[in-house]
């Protein structure tokens, strides 16, 4: 689980280190050379817990079953219902940039896939690398 340090910085602190992040990764000038950044910069478990969050998302933009996006992503309800209840069209950018469309089916790719290979498909499909 990724850990924020009790350790706080100022509002004005944050949004310097935060517009730096924001200007690295948008620099990135393809997909591998974005996956390498994100691989040096993100630990193995916040790399997962990102990939989990956009996959819901999208899972949730193709309306699938709040029990069905729990059990393909290995979260709890409680967390599709957190993340869910947002509005629609808070994430609306966020799938249009995962794919520029809302059909990816991520349940079909999952379908009669073992546990210990869906996070390497996963990993697969969102970096866009199978």
């Amino acid at each position: 689980m990724p850990h924020i340090s009790r350790n706080k910085i100022s509002e004005e602190t944050f949004l310097k280190i935060n517009d730096q992040l924001l200007t690295a990764v948008v620099q990135s000038k393809n997909k591998l050379h974005g996956k390498q950044f994100l691989n040096e910069l993100l630990t193995r478990t916040e790399r997962v817990m990102l990939a989990k969050r956009l996959a819901l998302f999208v899972m949730l933009a193709q309306k699938v079953p709040e029990r069905k996006i729990a059990d393909t992503l290995q979260i709890s309800l409680s967390t599709v219902w957190r993340l869910g209840s947002k509005d629609p069209d808070n994430y609306k950018f966020i799938i249009e940039t995962a794919g520029g469309k809302t059909d990816i089916s991520l349940t079909k790719l999952f379908s009669s896939r073992s546990s210990k290979t869906i996070w390497r498909a996963l990993d697969n499909y969102l970096s866009g690398f199978k």
